[in-house]
C-alpha cells in the first residue's frame, strides 16, 4: 500500500474545517456532514480492502505469433467483484525476450469493470524472439483516492515474433569464404566427375549434393553439377549469432527468408545453429513451410550467444559435413558464404 500523503492531509484538513464550523455555528445539517466525513474514512478502507481481495485480472493475446513490426493487441479485464469500484487502476507488465535475454517493464492504466468487457492496448515488437508478457501486480486506488493498493497477480501470456517478409530475389548473392578443390571433389564419395554432364546455375528444385562448392565460391552464386544420378544429401544453412541485437535480427531474418525460399522450391534443407546450453549444434530438417516457423520458434526459445569462429566449430563438431551456407554479419552487413566444411 502506498499512502497519497497530499490527499490524506487535504482530507484531514477538510474534516477539521467542518468540525470548526460545527463548533462555531452548530446546526444539525453541518453535524451530519461532519459525521459523514468521519465515517467515510473507515468505510473507504473496508471497501477498498474487499475490492482488492475480490478483484480478478484477466490477460489475453489474440495470437501466439506475429511478425516483426506488426501491432499485437493485449487484452485485459480487471473485475471489481463488488458494487463499489475504483476509477483508477494500473497493471505493471514485465516483457522478457528469452532469445536475447532482455527485459523491461511498462505500466498501463486500466478501468475496473463490473462486466466481462475486455480492453485492449497495442504492443509493437522491434526485435525477433519469444516474448513472455507477465502482469506482475495490479495497483488499485481507493474510492476516496487516499491510497494505492497493490495486489500480486502473476498472469502470463507469450508471443513469438518472426521475421517479416520473404526474399524478393532468387539470387543468393553468396560471399565466398572457401570451397573444395576439383581434386578434392573428385576424390569424395559420390562426387565422381565421370557422371557430370554439365555445370550450370542453380535453379529451384536442384539437389544440394550436386552443388559445385569451389565454383560457387568463386562466382558468388550456387553452381550445379548436372548428374544422371543424384543423392539425398541436404543443403545446410548455418546461422552465426552476433552480439549486436539489430545485426543478429538481420542475420536470423536472412536465414529465415533463405530457408523459406528453399523449402518453397522443394530443396531438401536443414538449419543448424550453435546452442550454448547443449554445447553443440541444433539441427532442424524441413518438409514443408510449417516446419520453418516451428524450427525458428525452437531457436527463439534458447538464448542467442555469440559464437567465435563458427567454421572451426563446424569442422570440430561435424567433420562429416562437406559444405554448407553460412549466414553471418560482417561490417554491419548480412552476408551468405559458401563454406567448405572439410577444411
Amino acid at each position: 500500500m502506498r499512502i497519497r500523503v497530499g490527499r490524506l492531509i487535504g482530507y484531514i484538513l477538510a474534516v477539521a474545517v467542518t468540525a470548526a464550523i460545527v463548533a462555531v455555528f452548530g446546526g444539525t445539517f453541518l453535524f451530519i456532514m461532519l459525521m459523514m466525513e468521519i465515517v467515510a474514512l473507515p468505510i473507504d478502507i473496508i471497501t477498498s480492502m474487499l475490492m482488492l481481495r475480490k478483484s480478478e485480472l484477466l490477460v489475453s493475446l489474440g495470437t501466439d505469433h506475429t511478425q516483426k513490426g506488426d501491432l499485437v493487441l493485449i487484452g485485459h479485464n480487471l473485475r471489481a467483484g463488488m458494487a463499489f469500484s475504483s476509477y483508477e487502476a494500473a497493471i505493471t507488465l514485465t516483457i522478457r525476450n528469452t532469445f536475447y535475454g532482455t527485459s523491461g517493464q511498462t505500466q498501463i492504466a486500466i478501468p475496473v469493470n463490473h462486466e466481462g468487457e475486455m480492453h485492449y492496448v497495442p504492443l509493437r515488437f522491434s526485435l525477433l524472439g519469444y516474448y513472455e508478457i507477465t502482469a506482475d501486480h495490479v495497483m488499485i486506488r481507493d474510492v476516496l483516492g487516499l491510497a494505492d493498493l497493490k495486489k500480486t497477480v502473476d498472469k502470463s501470456v507469450g508471443v513469438t515474433v518472426f521475421p517479416k517478409g520473404d526474399r524478393d530475389t532468387r539470387s543468393y548473392a553468396l560471399h565466398p569464404s572457401g570451397g573444395m578443390t576439383e581434386a578434392e571433389e573428385t576424390d569424395r564419395r559420390g562426387n565422381d566427375f565421370s557422371d557430370v554432364s554439365e555445370i550450370r546455375e542453380y535453379v529451384p528444385g536442384d539437389r544440394p549434393r550436386d552443388i559445385h562448392w569451389k565454383l560457387s565460391a568463386k562466382r558468388d552464386e550456387l553452381m550445379i553439377k548436372q548428374r544422371e544420378a543424384m543423392s539425398d544429401e541436404q543443403l545446410i544453412v548455418v546461422v552465426e549469432f552476433t552480439e549486436i541485437l539489430e545485426e543478429n535480427d538481420e542475420v536470423v531474418s536472412e536465414a529465415y527468408s533463405l530457408i523459406k525460399e528453399l523449402v518453397r522450391s522443394n530443396v531438401n534443407t536443414q538449419l543448424m545453429w550453435w546452442s550454448a546450453a547443449d554445447e553443440d549444434f541444433r539441427r532442424k530438417r524441413f518438409q514443408d513451410q510449417g516446419d520453418v516457423d516451428e524450427a525458428f520458434s525452437e531457436m527463439f526459445g534458447e538464448r542467442a550467444e555469440m559464437t567465435e569462429d563458427i567454421d572451426r566449430l563446424m569442422r570440430s563438431v561435424h567433420p562429416e559435413i562437406m559444405g554448407y551456407i553460412r549466414v553471418y554479419s560482417s561490417d554491419g552487413q548480412v552476408k551468405e558464404a559458401v563454406v567448405d566444411g572439410s577444411r
